[in-house]
C-alpha cells in the first residue's frame, strides 16, 4: 500500500473546523471538487467553466462538479452528468448530481 496511510493512523488534523485536508485524504494527490447548487442550464454551464477553470489552477486535468438539486429524473442525469471537456483549458469536468429532496421514480 504505497503512499496511504495506515487504518489507524491519526488524521484528526485532515479535517478541522475551518478546512479539509484533500491531500492528505488522498496520499498526497490532489483531487479537484467544485460544490454548487443547481439552478438553471444557463447556471450550469457557468458552473462547467468556473471548474474547468479552477482545475486549471490547481494543475489538475479533471475535476469533479458536485451540484446539489432537490430532485432529477434519470433523464435530466443522463444528460446533465455528462463529462464535458473545457476548449480553453483542457480540463476534463465531470458533473455529478447529488439529490437533496425525495427520490422521482417512487
Amino acid at each position: 500500500m504505497d503512499g496511504l496511510y495506515s487504518p489507524f493512523e491519526d488524521l484528526s488534523d485532515t479535517i478541522t473546523d475551518n478546512s479539509l485536508n484533500i491531500p492528505r485524504l488522498y496520499a498526497g494527490q490532489l483531487f479537484g471538487l467544485e460544490l454548487k447548487s443547481f439552478a438553471n442550464q444557463r447556471e450550469y454551464r457557468k458552473a462547467l467553466n468556473q471548474a474547468a477553470k479552477y482545475g486549471k489552477h490547481l494543475g489538475v486535468l479533471e475535476i469533479w462538479l458536485v451540484l446539489f438539486i432537490e430532485a432529477v429524473d434519470d433523464k435530466n442525469r443522463q444528460r446533465f452528468e455528462a463529462d464535458y471537456t473545457d476548449s480553453q483549458t483542457g480540463v476534463i469536468v465531470h458533473p455529478v448530481f447529488v439529490q437533496t429532496g425525495k427520490d422521482l421514480t417512487v
